[in-house]
């Protein structure tokens, strides 16, 4: 997979020619089909995505979400469809699992099973999450619900002992550690030069960490 960010169409388009040029030189293709653009817009824009015109010889078509490594993206970077994917992995665990069977398990047991459903998810997209608290917050809290559902607690247990008790992190303590890791990562691959150009956000996501 690639992707690549862009200011201008004109940087996207010559972008685009050196990846097909690299391609074609590499015996490869590109799969159109599954190529799209995400033209990011504020959240009180009127424009609607569906007005622009493909680039690229109309090979590049606008789109209004995208799904990239696990992770579904929209153009007003609301993460809400995101949010309700991890919400109905979270469902599953608490709809399909009886709970008179999970009491039936171990603690152990209870927990990987848990973890199968409603926890493995989270970590794609631990780094966006990082750049957007408001939606972070959101999935917290069914989070904490089923995992106290999950461990046989009672709602009333704070949070804190629900993690230390489980041995889980919380979402904002798993977020937080994956983006800074990948931060440092970046550092050091590409240094400082690299850094400065990156997306305001994300340096603002890393200090306010």
């Amino acid at each position: 997979d690639l992707c690549f960010t862009a200011s201008s169409t004109d940087e996207v388009e010559s972008t685009l020619r050196i990846i097909d040029r690299w391609s074609i030189n590499n015996d490869m293709e590109i799969n159109w089909n599954k190529t799209k653009i995400i033209k990011l817009l504020p959240r009180s824009s009127p424009v609607n995505p569906d007005s622009f015109t493909a680039l690229y010889h109309g090979k590049l078509k606008f789109v209004r979400d995208y799904k990239y490594l696990g992770v579904m993206l929209d153009h007003k970077m609301t993460l809400d469809q995101f949010i309700t994917q991890l919400e109905g992995r979270i469902t599953s665990f608490l709809i399909n699992i009886p709970r008179a069977q999970i009491k039936m398990m171990s603690v152990r047991s209870r927990r990987h099973l848990w973890k199968t459903y409603a926890d493995c998810h989270l970590s794609y997209g631990c780094s966006i999450l990082a750049m957007h608290p408001s939606a972070l917050n959101k999935y917290s809290k069914k989070y904490n619900k089923s995992l106290k559902i999950a461990l046989g607690l009672k709602k009333s247990v704070s949070n804190s002992k629900t993690y230390w008790s489980s041995g889980i992190w919380s979402p904002d303590l798993r977020v937080k550690y994956t983006f800074l890791r990948t931060m440092m990562k970046t550092r050091w691959m590409y240094g400082p030069e690299y850094m400065s150009s990156l997306p305001e956000i994300m340096v603002q996501a890393e200090s306010q960490i």
